[in-house]
């Protein structure tokens, strides 16, 4: 029978290669002791990480969606706040307005046309609120302003009015009432942001949320209109009589009282957008959970299974190193003694 030997070259290759196998097999378990988490997921699957995929795919939709809600939500929010501020401006430029009266003062009437002017200015500049350089009220057009300015505007309504020979309230409040509504007007220097569909968030494969809230709502041009109504009692170019003036502040005034009706309204709309986006979130966060679960199940590795192969893996590698130890004091000497 013929004998097959090694060389001691041979053996210490072989020798090497099994301690190198040994200290992969310690290094792999120890990573997956410590992290909970298989090193081969390949091996650990049969092959098989089509399930794997599957549940990254639908996390990383699941967070994409997620952002996409978190800015839908930041973005209504937002507009909640200024549309908070537009009313509030609203009412206090009608409490300036309603006092006046015929017997007023020239003081009065003119503190209160220039705050129909003021009130006509901060609602303006209010709607070219922007989030991330995104404009909140343009419709889609994000990149530009809503408004355009507000000084140019009570320019323009001045001059319609100047030229619609308005010599009483109702004439000079028709002529600014036509200019918000006639084309060439409000649709020009006012409103210049996108006029079509409605800006809408996907915020979920199945859904979206309409974001149509605009600054060229019409309870918006209500606000606006009532108190350019109130600057045309001392703006340039319009010439009226004191009582006039006082009229015209007081139906101003009338017109802010009732206008806040129409940013709830609005914000009623935006309100119900939030609450969708709200169970939308929600819907993420436990399909979130789940897919998590499931992947971890996994990817995995069983402590207990990991503790006992790693024991074992230290114990053959201890075994290794004293077998090494003892052949490697072997010799001829040693063995005829």
């Amino acid at each position: 029978m013929p004998l097959t030997s090694i060389g001691d070259m041979s053996q210490h290759f072989v020798t090497m290669r099994h301690n190198t196998d040994l200290k992969t097999r310690l290094n792999r378990l120890t990573n997956e002791l410590s992290t909970g988490k298989v090193g081969d997921l390949t091996r650990h699957l049969g092959g098989d990480r089509t399930r794997l995929a599957s549940f990254d795919r639908s996390l990383a939709l699941l967070e994409g969606f997620g952002r996409a809600a978190s800015e839908a939500s930041q973005t209504l929010s937002m507009m909640q706040t200024v549309l908070d501020q537009v009313n509030t401006t609203r009412g206090k430029v009608a409490e300036q307005l309603l006092p006046v009266t015929a017997t007023s003062s020239f003081e009065q009437v003119t503190e209160a046309a220039h705050a129909g002017r003021e009130g006509f200015r901060s609602v303006a500049l209010a709607m070219n609120a922007r989030l991330a350089d995104r404009a909140l009220f343009a419709g889609t057009a994000t990149e530009g302003a809503a408004m355009g300015d507000p000084d140019a505007m009570l320019t323009a309504i001045a001059g319609a009015v100047a030229a619609s020979g308005a010599t009483d309230a109702a004439g000079v409040a028709a002529a600014v009432e036509d200019w918000f509504q006639q084309p060439g007007g409000f649709d020009t220097l006012g409103y210049i942001g996108a006029s079509g569909d409605p800006a809408r968030r996907r915020v979920d494969p199945q859904q979206t949320v309409t974001l149509d809230a605009r600054a060229d709502d019409p309870a918006i041009r209500e606000i606006l209109t009532a108190s350019a109504i109130a600057a045309m009692a001392e703006a340039p170019g319009v010439t009226l009589p004191t009582d006039t003036k006082a009229a015209l502040i007081r139906d101003a005034g009338e017109r802010l009282l009732t206008a806040g009706q129409g940013v709830v309204g609005i914000q009623s709309r935006l309100g119900t957008a939030e609450a969708r986006i709200a169970e939308v979130a929600q819907s993420h966060t436990s399909q979130r959970t789940t897919f998590t679960l499931m992947r971890n199940d996994m990817v995995s590795a069983d402590p207990y299974d990991t503790a006992t192969a790693l024991q074992a893996v230290q114990i053959q590698l201890e075994t290794h190193y004293t077998l090494t130890s003892r052949l490697s004091r072997l010799s001829l000497t040693e063995y005829l003694r």
